[in-house]
């Protein structure tokens, strides 16, 4: 009868200090899930290299249209583009269609998707007069 008493309370004792580490672990705020965790550290400097690796691109470096200069800053990657001839006065009008390439792109990168980061398209003329801008984020992606 002492063994079965003394195996219960030590049934109980597991059982309850199980349960009170498992309810712990839940409802610490430092117990947040590693890996988003983990993602929101490491997004800035994600978001920095991607942002090089894009200016770097021939893409880029050679596009007849426009000077492009890409720079990241927190958790927004900044598009300028610069006309290098003359603007086709539609330009703005169309913006609408013109944004949804790159809408398009944004929501197809997963750096920026997991970093919860924003792009900003600023467009200048030849003479450096801005003429719009745009951002685009993670609301934007279905």
């Amino acid at each position: 009868m002492v063994l079965l008493a003394a195996l219960l309370a030590t049934g109980s004792t597991y059982l309850s200090a199980g349960v009170y580490l498992a309810r712990k672990v839940q409802a610490t705020a430092c117990q947040e899930n590693l890996a988003d965790r983990a993602i929101d550290r490491a997004g800035e400097s994600a978001l920095k290299e991607f942002a090089r690796a894009v200016q770097a691109s021939s893409l880029v470096k050679d596009n007849p249209t426009w000077d492009i200069s890409i720079r990241a800053e927190g958790r927004t990657v900044s598009y300028t583009y610069r006309f290098k001839g003359p603007v086709d006065p539609e330009f703005k009008n169309s913006m609408g269609e013109f944004r949804k390439p790159f809408i398009k792109g944004y929501c197809a990168n997963a750096i920026q998707k997991a970093a919860k980061g924003t792009e900003t398209h600023t467009f200048y003329n030849p003479q450096g007069e801005w003429l719009t801008s745009f951002s685009i984020g993670p609301d934007d992606c279905p």
